[in-house]
């Protein structure tokens, strides 16, 4: 009877181990993030397009520009998120404008991302 006893505890003790031990054997999961497509074009009448994003962590979208001034003519949504994603990107008509463009980074805590939206630009009142 002390044989089955002692094997019996062992059989316990190994299973407690094992199950402590079992978490910290995962493996690590490479971060993925990218568009399909990378540019949006954009007549001059402008519209909404979506952009297929395919993170598998969370992300937050942030214009790509040096300085902070605020950008109206342009809508973006969501700008966050946790994997993957459809983005809506609304712009206005710029039937007077000059071609303009934009890129806005997708970022995690350890990669970002760039897509770019580029609108034809209208008549400049000549």
């Amino acid at each position: 009877m002390r044989k089955s006893s002692f094997f019996i505890i062992l059989t316990a003790v190994l299973a407690v181990i094992s199950g402590a031990l079992l978490p910290s054997c995962e493996k690590y999961v490479l971060p993925e993030l990218s568009f399909d497509p990378d540019t949006l074009y954009f007549t001059t009448a402008g519209g909404t397009q979506t952009v297929q994003l395919h993170s598998n962590v969370t992300w937050e979208a942030g214009i790509n520009r040096s300085d902070v001034t605020y950008v109206d003519w342009i809508t973006f949504s969501p700008t966050f998120g946790d994997g993957d994603c459809e983005i809506e990107v609304t712009l206005p008509e710029n039937t007077s404008g000059p071609l303009r463009s934009l890129s806005f980074d997708i970022k995690s805590e350890t990669i970002s991302h760039t897509f770019t939206i580029i609108q034809e630009g209208g008549n400049s009142g000549d």
